[in-house]
């Protein structure tokens, strides 16, 4: 997979944390994606829950799936899965980096990892313990949208991470000595990941020039000065105002019983009082350029890379966001496996270019970006690449697109179904995702019957109205060794 395909592909799930869903299935995209990053308590049963069973069956992920709020306005997903006796256990926050103040960059990722230290009930090393020790595992993230932390424990045993987390949910004890000892750690992981790293300083300027003021210009993990400036008041007050009942998602899936693990929930979280919390969303829409924009980054790297960029509406856009299923269908026809028409024409046909690749998300809010990145071929002009992608797009448009192109991505979609249904941390991860975007469970079955009432002549004209030169953003990657002797 082209490299900068992978990052651009990651900008709101982490490497290695992305869940499996389903954006285009392609040979280089078949990702699946598994979460690894959090005692006692008791609380009285004392809420009621509004119920709603959610009917659609069609697909595996809404089988034996319900949905309840409770009365602190904690939402509950449950599905039962009884192939194995395991159970993962996600509770996401809805705060991510989009709604952290300027000088304030890394809080809700520093947040996550204060979460691991002590209770006073738990420690944090009795914490990892207890979960090792049953032979679980535990882990967190942190993205522009959210912070999720998740536990995999046996059945028999799931209980104690709804223990666990009710107790963390308010309960963190902020001290000096660890919250210095934990700054260490992410200055230590921004350093390694980020700093040492020309590919991902790269696409830090990448998401800057694309975002601009919004935002997702931020990095999650915050700049190397903010994350050195955040103090425990900061830290604190952060905590105490999004970390509540109903700022909260549990998600269950695995070998449970709905009705019992739903009394398990109200046990443990029940008694947590409910809190004013500001439900606005940050403002994610974009402006589309009226003229061409160009960045060059010059870093240590030894191949160039080549990123075209246009601004496209999402699922969530509050704007033509019904184009977004012309847009999955059309990257299918540039980048769906070795049949599609960039693997085709400008690989193995090509002069010119060595990789490519598409990046395009239409589950998110806001408004996204529709990205091509490309490998030139060792002495080819950038120039070149993007005059050839450019040329191949308008052919595209201009040409036939033939049924076969139109058939391979709702094929694509229920073969990710069915990978997805044989791992319970996808099927929590696609449900937590599909709450928070305020998108039903079936909608993979709502996208396939859209898709399916396309014609080429939709995908062509949804192509050009986005696709176009005047409207594109274009940024090559070059090694140092070209920087002009002029530039500093």
């Amino acid at each position: 997979m082209n490299t900068f395909i992978f990052l651009l592909s990651c900008i709101f799930f982490p490497p290695m944390k992305r869940p499996f869903i389903y954006l285009k299935l392609t040979l280089s995209a078949l990702l699946a994606i598994h979460l690894n990053a959090c005692q006692t308590l008791t609380a009285q049963n004392n809420t009621s829950a509004d119920s709603t069973f959610l009917t659609h069956t069609d697909f595996t992920l809404n089988q034996n799936t319900q949905k309840h709020t409770l009365d602190n306005g904690l939402t509950v997903i449950i599905k039962e899965d009884h192939r194995a006796p395991i159970v993962i256990t996600q509770v996401w926050y809805d705060v991510g980096s989009n709604k952290e103040p300027i000088g304030k960059g890394g809080l809700s990722h520093f947040l996550e990892h204060l979460m691991f230290k002590d209770t006073p009930k738990v420690s944090g090393d009795e914490f990892s313990q207890l979960i090792s020790y049953y032979g679980g595992n535990n882990n967190a993230y942190t993205n522009q949208d959210v912070t999720v932390y998740h536990e995999i424990l046996p059945a028999n045993r799931f209980e104690m991470a709804l223990e666990l987390e009710a107790n963390r949910m308010k309960n963190i004890i902020f001290d000096d000595d660890k919250i210095q000892s934990e700054r260490n750690v992410i200055l230590e992981e921004r350093q390694s990941r980020t700093d040492s790293n020309p590919n991902a300083r790269a696409f830090e300027k990448i998401l800057a020039f694309l975002y601009d003021k919004n935002p997702r210009a931020n990095p999650v993990i915050g700049s190397r000065q903010d994350i050195l400036n955040l103090n425990k008041r900061d830290l604190q007050n952060w905590y105490q105002r999004w970390y509540a009942p109903n700022n909260a998602t549990v998600v269950i899936v695995g070998d449970v019983d709905t009705n019992e693990a739903l009394l398990a929930v109200k046990r443990y979280f029940g008694q947590i009082k409910h809190q004013t919390i500001d439900k606005t969303k940050p403002d994610l829409t974009l402006t589309a350029p009226s003229t061409p924009k160009h960045l060059d980054i010059y870093e240590e790297v030894t191949v160039p890379n080549i990123v075209l960029a246009w601004q496209v509406p999402t699922l969530k856009s509050p704007n033509n966001a019904q184009d977004s299923y012309a847009l999955s269908l059309l990257a299918d026809v540039f980048d769906g496996g070795m049949s599609a028409r960039f693997e085709n024409n400008l690989i193995r046909k090509g002069k010119y270019i060595s990789s490519i690749g598409v990046s395009y998300d239409d589950l998110q809010y806001g408004d996204g970006y529709f990205i091509i990145s490309a490998t030139p071929k060792d002495g080819v002009n950038p120039d070149m690449v993007k005059t050839a992608i450019l040329h191949e797009i308008h052919n595209i448009l201009t040409g036939d697109i033939h049924d076969d192109e139109l058939t391979r991505l709702p094929i694509a979609i229920k073969v990710s179904d069915v990978m997805e249904a044989d791992n319970i941390a996808s099927q929590a991860q696609t449900l937590g995702r599909l709450h928070y975007l305020d998108l039903p469970f079936h909608q993979n079955q709502i996208r396939l019957e859209k898709i399916g009432k396309l014609t080429a002549n939709d995908i062509k004209t949804v192509g050009k109205k986005y696709l176009n030169e005047q409207k594109l953003y274009s940024i090559y990657i070059l090694p140092n060794s070209a920087k002009p002797a002029n530039q500093p």
